[in-house]
């Protein structure tokens, strides 16, 4: 299993000299499996992440994908 996170932080100019702050933000996670023994060419992957982005409105995102081999060819 392998996991990771992200966080940025940073000012944007809106003109006139006004600022406004944006915070971003993102986790993800990789689960990785394989049989032990005879059944070799079956694995199987599974992948996510999230990620936040505020301003001035909140945003949210997510992602996910699962693969599975179950033949040597396939």
């Amino acid at each position: 299993m392998y996991t990771g996170q992200t966080a940025h932080c940073g000012r944007n100019e809106l003109g006139s000299g006004l600022y406004n702050n944006t915070k971003l933000a993102g986790a993800d996670l990789t689960f990785k499996w394989r049989p032990a023994g005879r059944e070799r060419y079956r694995t199987l992957i599974w992948q996510s992440e999230f990620i936040n982005s505020s301003r001035d409105v909140d945003k949210k995102g997510v992602y996910s994908l699962m693969q599975f081999q179950f033949a040597r060819l396939w």
